[in-house]
This record gives structure tokens, sequence and C-alpha cells, in this order.
């Protein structure tokens, strides 16, 4: 749909410039990682057809989700990464690795020493590529939480990323 300046569109227009496609409140993508090592899991949601892509250029994603790094250790985090894929094609990376909650570098504690809670909403614009316009676009989120091995067995060192409503919408 293209709207020109001045123009007046109908209401059942307006819910073809930003549709949403999927709202997901699953914990599907959760990860969670007690102790040195890093846990990754990933989570297609439901395909969109190239039908409903029809003058879209972006697919809109806005993760909001809670990041927790516990203990006394630096170096724990958690982070996420966005791939997409033409239906019945292969995935390729839309947005690498991005940290959501980093622990403190360069051999300092966490300050507070019981961790850190965040929750926050990311979001997002994939912009689709021609083939994915013309035959459907997949997507996949992957969370990552990572411990550090930092050389001790203390008790207490975890990360975790907890999703509470991801939103995919797709935009002109």
């Amino acid at each position: 749909m293209t709207i020109s300046s001045g123009q007046k569109i109908k209401s059942s227009e307006v819910l073809q410039i930003t549709k949403a496609e999927q709202v997901y409140t699953g914990t599907g993508f959760n990860s969670s990682q007690s102790g040195a090592g890093v846990n990754t899991v990933s989570y297609e949601p439901s395909s969109i057809a190239a039908s409903k892509l029809v003058d879209a250029n972006y697919i809109r994603i806005s993760i909001t989700a809670t990041h927790q790094i516990q203990g006394n250790r630096q170096g724990h985090y958690t982070s996420i990464i966005i791939e997409s894929k033409e239906i019945s094609g292969a995935y390729s990376t839309s947005l690498a690795e991005k940290n959501m909650i980093t622990g403190i570098g360069g051999g300092v504690s966490f300050s507070p020493a019981n961790g850190i809670t965040d929750t926050k909403t990311f979001v997002y614009y994939h912009t689709l590529t021609a083939g994915e316009k013309s035959n459907g676009v997949q997507l996949k989120l992957t969370s990552n939480s990572g411990v550090q091995n930092d050389g001790s067995s203390s008790p207490g060192q975890t990360a975790s990323f907890t999703n509470i409503q991801t939103v995919i919408e797709v935009v002109p």
C-alpha cells in the first residue's frame, strides 16, 4: 500500500500499514546457564507468506525480555542473534550477536555482588531481501546466556534470558 500526502484512507487500510504477524509470549528461546559455559536456545516463529509482504520492506522484531547475571565474577552475559531466510532457503545472519547485558570486565567483581537484573525491549528492523519478498520469510531468534570460566568453582554463577513478549510486524 502506498499513501500519498493528503490522501484519505479507510480505517480497514490502516491495518495494512503495520500488522503484527505474531505476538509470542512462550519460552521457546529462553536460555539459562549455571556455571562456566554458554547455553544457546533458538526459536523459529511462524513463517510469513509472500502474500503478506506486498509493499513491505521491513520486518520489525520487538523483543521484551528479562536479562539476569548472578554471582561475583566478571564476564557473564546474555545476547541475541536474529537470522532470516526466504522460505525453503538457507539462513543468513540479519543481526550478529548483540549483548543485552554484560558483567563488568577487567577483573572487577559485580557491584552489587548479587548480580544484575534488567528488563528491556530491544527493537530491530530486518530489511527484506528480494527472495524473501517473493517467496516469504522465516526468522530464527536465538538467545545466549554465558558464564565466564574464571578458574574458580564458586557456586551461584548464572546468566539467564527470559522472553516476556516478542512481537513480529510487517512494515512498509
